[in-house]
């Protein structure tokens, strides 16, 4: 059933993704791809519904997505395989440490969606706004897997590193 398949694994931005949108080229040979019997396989640091937008308005299917830079595998309805998620209390250990720094945004990806749980830069870039405002009571019952940072200054990743 395998023999003469091949797959094919793509990121998404700038490589794909150009603009906040997928061209209707790429769209059209993604399309092609699978059609002609081929795996097409979304590999990507965003969470599933990052992916979903970066995908909405293309019909571009696709096999399976590796996401959060790896710690989550899915089908290709979004349907979980495999997910590596962050210990209980992670992100309030970050919140309480990282809190402090004067130039910071602090978000939370979970299985189901995305949160900024800390903004004092005023965080309000395209890519940001997927992320819904929230705080860890919105966290409950709900599997980390990842903490996203945006520093406003590059001295502030020699800040955090020498303090952790």
């Amino acid at each position: 059933m395998l023999a003469g398949m091949r797959l094919l694994a793509t990121d998404l931005d700038g490589t794909l993704v150009f603009h906040h949108a997928v061209g209707q080229a790429d769209a059209e040979a993604l399309v092609r791809w699978r059609e002609a019997g081929n795996l097409l396989v979304m590999n990507t640091g965003r969470s599933i519904s990052a992916l979903r937008s970066a995908l909405d308005g293309f019909d571009v299917d696709y096999d399976y997505a590796v996401l959060y830079t790896g710690a989550v595998l899915t089908d290709g309805r979004a349907g979980i395989i495999e997910a590596r998620t962050l210990p209980d209390g992670l992100i309030e250990e970050v919140l309480d440490v990282l809190g402090r720094e004067e130039r910071i945004t602090i978000f939370a990806t979970t299985l189901d969606g995305d949160l900024q749980l800390h903004d004092t830069l005023g965080s309000g870039t395209d890519l940001l706004t997927l992320f819904r405002r929230g705080t860890t009571a919105d966290l409950a019952g709900r599997a980390v897997v990842g903490i996203p940072l945006h520093l406003g200054d590059a001295a502030a990743t020699d800040r955090i590193e020498a303090e952790v």
